[in-house]
């Protein structure tokens, strides 16, 4: 007998479903969040939008809320669920969805209790024998991530959040990765990492191009990039500036490559833009750069 808990203690290899934390960030996210929102399109259409939308409203009243003051979390979900509503105009450009027909589509495939049923007889057990509490608990799930959208950037990586603080949500996009991951244990639904991180390769590959260069050139990129960064005693001159652009498209168009990714992709070319490659490529620390982690970052070159 497959329960929502058996399920995912057998795909995600834990019994606490939100503790599979993703980062909205990651480009591996982008690239599972893509792949795993044609499954559902292709699988659930012909959904009525305004209906299931009625529904979320309404289920958000008195769904129980796994996490302490249940109440306002709550209100942080019911937040989350309004920002999506307003937001409506926004589409995800891979997908083509707004971010209410997202939140249709991963509602619908929660509350699809046969695909469950499917993929564990598949896996050699027998259907759920509480389908309603595994629907519930998969709705829950869902819900879940609205308040975790509302409050990304309040939570410690230690999961903490100080509800003292006004809300500081994820960025639609973020939003758009959060709601999908909230459907992880759906059995079409891949959210594994599959590729390497922005934040591994671009510092890498900052420092290759840099040690690439002529020697009569380090020092001028090197300087042109600290004065953007507003490292410099002066401010960046128009020539330092180019140098600086120079040098962070050479740095996107090797960071494609090795990620075999598109060199447009969004989160790339935001952290190309956003980290610091100095305290890095001087000569004395060749062998050990130092960066700026991802997200926040403190510091942005222009």
């Amino acid at each position: 007998m497959l329960t929502f808990k058996n399920f995912i203690q057998k795909k995600l290899g834990s019994d606490n479903f939100v503790a599979m934390k993703q980062s909205t960030h990651l480009v591996s996210v982008h690239e599972a969040v893509t792949q795993s929102v044609a499954k559902l399109k292709e699988k659930y259409t012909g959904i009525g939008q305004e209906e299931v939308i009625a529904e979320i409203r309404e289920k958000l009243k008195t769904i129980k809320i796994n996490q302490m003051p249940e109440e306002f979390y709550r209100q942080a979900a019911i937040d989350s669920f309004e920002r999506i509503l307003k937001n409506k105009d926004w589409v995800e450009h891979f997908s083509g969805l707004s971010l209410p027909e997202l939140l249709t589509l991963v509602w619908t495939a929660a509350k699809d209790q046969e695909a469950f049923d499917v993929a564990a007889i598949k896996d050699g057990q027998g259907k759920s024998t509480t389908p309603e509490k595994d629907t519930e608990d998969r709705l829950t799930a869902v819900v879940e991530y609205l308040w975790r959208a509302q409050r990304e950037y309040n939570l410690s990586a230690a999961g903490t959040d100080d509800i003292s603080k006004l809300a500081s949500p994820a960025c639609l996009p973020g939003t758009f990765n959060k709601i999908v991951e909230a459907i992880e244990f759906h059995p079409i639904v891949t959210m594994g990492k599959n590729q390497k991180d922005v934040s591994d390769v671009v510092p890498a590959v900052a420092l290759k191009c840099y040690g690439e260069l002529k020697d009569d050139e380090k020092e001028k990129y090197r300087t042109a990039l600290e004065a953007v960064a507003d490292l410099g005693d002066k401010p960046a001159t128009p020539e330092q500036q180019e140098l600086a652009n120079k040098f962070k498209e050479m740095v996107l168009e090797e960071a494609a490559k090795e990620m075999k990714i598109p060199k447009t992709e969004t989160k790339l070319i935001d952290y190309v833009k956003g980290v610091i490659f100095l305290e890095y490529p001087v000569p004395s620390k060749l062998s050990e750069p130092q960066v700026v982690a991802e997200p926040p970052l403190p510091r942005r070159l222009v």
